[in-house]
């Protein structure tokens, strides 16, 4: 977080914690407990059509693979007395629809913009969520975090 040192009227940082949701455990819930289902010919059926069309990404990606989203955004609150610009991460599954598109998007990170320290803020949270899809692509269910 930014702020100015009071007694050298300096700009400083310091290390803070905020809360991420991490991808594996949105995805756990949505199968076990919203019994999310994505059939094998779906997922087929996606990776073969991209690669068919040439989409680079998409070679030699096995068929059975989950595309994910993950996007940022960022969007002015306005309060009674105030507004404050927000950065948000946010994840989703493309193979899903719902009825409701905004059903389909998970915010994982947020933060006002003032607080970010440069690109380090942003770079930590994706750090984290990279280690969550890792974690989820290896098919695992992680009880300590990337650093353990």
């Amino acid at each position: 977080m930014k702020y100015d040192d009071l007694e050298t009227g300096t700009e400083k940082c310091r290390i803070e914690t905020w809360p991420i949701v991490d991808p594996h455990s949105v995805v756990t819930f949505l199968v076990e407990k919203a019994g999310l289902h994505i059939s094998k010919g779906e997922l087929a059926q996606y990776w073969n059509h991209a690669a068919a069309f040439g989409q680079e990404w998409a070679r030699g990606v096995s068929v059975d693979t989950q595309p994910v989203g993950i996007y940022g955004d960022s969007a002015r609150v306005f309060t009674k007395f105030s507004s404050v610009n927000i950065v948000g991460i946010f994840f989703n599954l493309v193979l899903w629809k719902p009825q409701s598109v905004r059903m389909s998007r998970f915010l994982l990170f947020c933060i006002p913009e003032h607080q970010l320290w440069n690109h380090k803020t942003i770079n930590t949270v994706f750090r984290r969520i990279t280690w969550s899809l890792n974690s989820l692509h290896d098919g695992l269910h992680p009880h300590l975090d990337q650093y353990d």
